[in-house]
């Protein structure tokens, strides 16, 4: 049984944590009795999700792209657009990124032309272009593709709503990787406003990140006190993490991704111990399949091991790193700050949602 897993789940759902209503897939002022093409392709669309989830992605990306084919020119605008969207995450799936991209635009169009009430549905396509676009590399990409998204989300929810959340974490952390502090500093000290005084559990090891990498900015810039304020909040948060971990019996260690950007950021803050107990819970909860992600953490790994002289543990990390490369004909170096913002998802985000 084909299981999506996280990372998968986030991209198919967007990274939106606003409300959305579900969207019938019909034009803004449709009858509400709905056409014979739309509810084929409603029908269709759960047919190919049956098939996604057996595993049996050529065959669901076959079907709605036989019925795109077909009603291109007679099926509602909203319909259209979340076929598109369907199509490009099984594309995605399946790493043929060139192709997702052209059906995310082509989503996104539709979302467009269907109307004003439609935004947020645009806006979460946006969200998971700016995905694939990380996945492939193409960081700046990304990040303007994130801020589109943004200026839909901040101008319907306004720039403090707790659903903007994701967002700003998302923006800072695609900032860090760019090494534009400020922007990252601006965006992390929203997500600080909107979560304090109180953090979720779901956010616990990404306000441990924020902090982190907070600290790391307010120490560049000289600001000594503030980095230490910000460090010591970042561990605090991270023992609370691992120790309401540790009370959930048989629920993995958690997402790899988050774990192996605050692995790098507690390393590059001299804090070795938890950046050690971080990058082997990522290791520990890493998926077979996500193979440039296991390197980075073998590389990440192997640099905490070298920084406290555990020099041959460091050098069998980086052979086993080079090994799966080999292996999988990606002889690529791991970028040190890769992310892949699909796993920057809430826990309480519907896979579902914005499929609908």
């Amino acid at each position: 049984m084909y299981t999506p897993s996280a990372p998968r789940a986030a991209a198919v759902a967007g990274l939106l944590l606003i409300s959305i209503q579900t969207a019938f897939c019909l034009p803004p002022g449709a009858p509400a009795i709905l056409s014979p093409v739309g509810t084929e392709g409603i029908a269709i669309r759960d047919h190919a999700e049956q098939l996604r989830n057996q595993g049996r992605l050529r065959e669901a990306e076959r079907l709605l792209n036989d019925f795109a084919t077909l009603h291109a020119n007679d099926a509602p605008s909203p319909l259209l657009a979340h076929i598109y969207n369907d199509l490009a995450t099984l594309q995605q799936d399946q790493h043929r990124f060139t192709e997702a991209n052209r059906w995310y635009r082509r989503s996104v169009e539709e979302w467009q032309r269907s109307g004003p009430k439609y935004r947020l549905h645009a806006a979460t396509v946006l969200n998971n272009l700016a995905i694939l676009l990380w996945d492939d590399g193409r960081v700046s990409e990304s990040y303007k593709t994130l801020v589109q998204s943004a200026a839909i989300q901040i101008d319907i929810a306004g720039p403090f709503s707790p659903g903007l959340l994701q967002l700003y974490y998302n923006q800072g952390v695609l900032s860090m990787a760019l090494n534009r502090f400020a922007e990252a500093e601006q965006d992390y000290q929203k997500f600080l406003r909107v979560t304090n005084p109180t953090i979720d559990a779901p956010y616990l090891l990404r306000a441990a990140l924020v902090n982190s990498d907070l600290g790391l900015i307010a120490r560049q810039d000289g600001r000594t006190d503030e980095a230490t304020r910000h460090f010591a909040q970042s561990r605090q948060l991270w023992n609370q993490y691992r120790a309401e971990r540790s009370t959930a019996p048989g629920v993995p260690d958690g997402d790899p991704v988050p774990l192996l950007n605050l692995a790098t950021s507690f390393w590059k803050a001299g804090s070795i111990r938890e950046a050690e107990a971080a990058v082997e819970m990522a290791l520990s909860s890493m998926e077979p399949a996500a193979h440039a992600r296991l390197v980075r953490a073998l590389e990440l790994k192997a640099k905490i091991l070298r920084t406290i002289k555990r020099k041959a543990e460091a050098r069998a990390a980086e052979l086993r790193a080079r090994e799966v490369q080999l292996q999988h004909k990606d002889t690529r170096a791991a970028t040190e700050d890769r992310i892949d913002i699909a796993a920057l998802q809430s826990v309480t985000t519907s896979h579902r949602e914005p499929r609908r």
